[in-house]
């Protein structure tokens, strides 16, 4: 038996290790992507689309409203929201760890990462700014009062306006 060395490759392209083998993993989730939508009716399949288009719509209102709401409470005084998914995430946290520097406690990692409904929740948060701030994400603005978000406004949705 013959002992000879490792052989050499040597690489004359700029991409770096492993290059090629995600080259053929992204070239082999593009076919089955095409061969999945082949094999759907075309019907269903655009139903699919505009569905998950909706979703992404809807979870981008969502961060946008946790957002103009946390604003909107820290112009009043609140120190913590009413109801915790009102606020972003990482507001959240930054709270708790100055909380925890404050008083030198344990910090408890409460991150749930489970599914959520976004057109539920943005639905709830937008009726909690309208009632409470007279606040219309879509418009983009605040109003005076209820009667006046109530005329001016064409209502609490993205499809109305």
């Amino acid at each position: 038996m013959e002992r000879r060395p490792i052989d050499i490759e040597f690489r004359t392209g700029r991409q770096g290790l492993g290059h090629d083998s995600y080259v053929k993993q992204k070239q082999h989730k593009r076919q089955k992507f095409e061969s999945t939508i082949n094999s759907m009716d075309p019907d269903k399949f655009l139903r699919y689309q505009m569905e998950k288009s909706e979703q992404l719509l809807a979870r981008k209102d969502y961060y946008s409203l946790q957002k103009i709401c946390y604003n909107l409470d820290q112009t009043e005084g609140m120190n913590e929201p009413d109801v915790e998914w009102h606020w972003p995430k990482s507001f959240l946290r930054a709270l708790r760890s100055a909380k925890i520097d404050q008083e030198d406690g344990e910090q408890s990692d409460d991150d749930e990462d489970d599914e959520i409904d976004y057109q539920k929740q943005l639905q709830q948060l937008d009726d909690y700014v309208r009632k409470k701030y007279f606040y219309c994400i879509w418009c983009g603005c605040r109003y005076d009062c209820r009667e006046n978000i109530e005329q001016n406004c064409p209502g609490n949705s993205r499809q109305l306006h």
